[in-house]
C-alpha cells in the first residue's frame, strides 16, 4: 500500500468517526427534544442502564440512516 493510500484511509477513517461522533451527539439531541429528561433518567437508572441507551440511540441512529438514505436516492 502506497503512502497516499494510507493517507486516504486514514482520511477515511478520521471521517468515519467524525460522523459516527456527530450522528451520536444527533441522537441524543433528538432523543431529549422527543423527552425531556430522559437521558438524565436514564443515567441516573442502575441495572441495564447503558443497555438501554444503546438500544434507543440505535433506533434514533437507524431512523436518521434511513432518512439519509432517502434524501440521497
Amino acid at each position: 500500500m502506497s503512502e497516499r493510500q494510507v493517507m486516504l484511509r486514514g482520511e477515511d477513517t478520521g471521517r468515519r468517526l467524525l460522523l459516527a461522533a456527530l450522528l451520536l451527539a444527533a441522537a441524543a439531541a433528538l432523543l431529549e427534544a422527543w423527552s425531556p429528561g430522559t437521558l438524565r433518567s436514564l443515567l441516573h437508572e442502575t441495572g441495564s442502564t447503558l443497555a438501554r441507551i444503546r438500544d434507543h440511540l440505535l433506533r434514533i441512529l437507524l431512523g436518521l440512516w434511513e432518512l439519509a438514505r432517502g434524501l440521497i436516492r
